[in-house]
């Protein structure tokens, strides 16, 4: 693990001012004052430009026995959904909102302050990621894919009960979402043809906004 310091982070009322190191410049990272329908432009060190993103939702979340506001993001124009708590960042990470690399994400596993532990990321419990393969990290007893990889449709089942699901999205390669299986349309058995060749990300978002993810080789 790399322990070199990389920033100061200073918290300001409902937002986080971060100054990197070797600089005196404090730059905006997170502004928790927002509203659902608010549009949050995201400038990261990873993309190629400001990626926007939506207020789709707000809820809350007890961490350590008090109440977070717990944001949820789409970007804007196609992307991955993710998770603001407020006081403590995004779920890809401190530095990694608004970005998603496929094949190779970023997530925040646990936050301290002053030393107290504030956040861990269940179910991993722990502030290191093990990868022991992709069966581990994405084997979910509520719903499949089948077959995998697959030459031309493929099906998604679903063993869950249907009204805890949300939707179920497919995203590209490229972080798009190229089809989504709204809840009124969603069965236990769910047939996906007519996508091109590729690796995909299927994504299942439960009402609960947690999120279950596989990937599904197209031949």
């Amino acid at each position: 693990m790399d322990n070199d310091y990389f920033c100061a982070v200073r918290q300001q009322n409902d937002t986080w001012l971060f100054i990197p190191k070797g600089n005196t410049q404090a730059y905006l990272l997170y502004d928790f004052d927002v509203v659902v329908g608010d549009t949050i432009n995201v400038d990261n060190p990873w993309a190629s430009g400001p990626v926007q993103s939506l207020i789709t939702s707000i809820d809350s979340v007890l961490i350590q026995g008090g109440y977070r506001d717990r944001l949820h993001l789409d970007a804007v124009g196609g992307g991955f959904p993710e998770v603001w708590i407020a006081g403590i960042g995004s779920s890809n990470g401190l530095f990694y909102s608004g970005y998603y690399i496929f094949d190779y994400g970023f997530q925040l596993m646990c936050f301290h302050e002053n030393d107290s532990l504030k956040y861990m990321n269940a179910p991993n419990n722990d502030c290191n990621y093990q990868t022991v393969g992709i069966e581990e990290v994405e084997n979910s007893p509520y719903w499949s894919v089948y077959p995998n990889p697959v030459s031309d449709s493929f099906e998604i089942k679903i063993a869950a009960d249907l009204l805890k699901i949300k939707s179920i999205k497919i995203y590209d390669n490229q972080g798009r979402m190229i089809r989504q299986i709204r809840p009124m349309e969603i069965s236990n058995v769910n047939k996906i043809e007519g996508i091109d060749s590729g690796l995909y990300l299927v994504s299942v978002v439960f009402q609960d906004n947690e999120i279950s993810t596989k990937k599904v080789v197209v031949l």
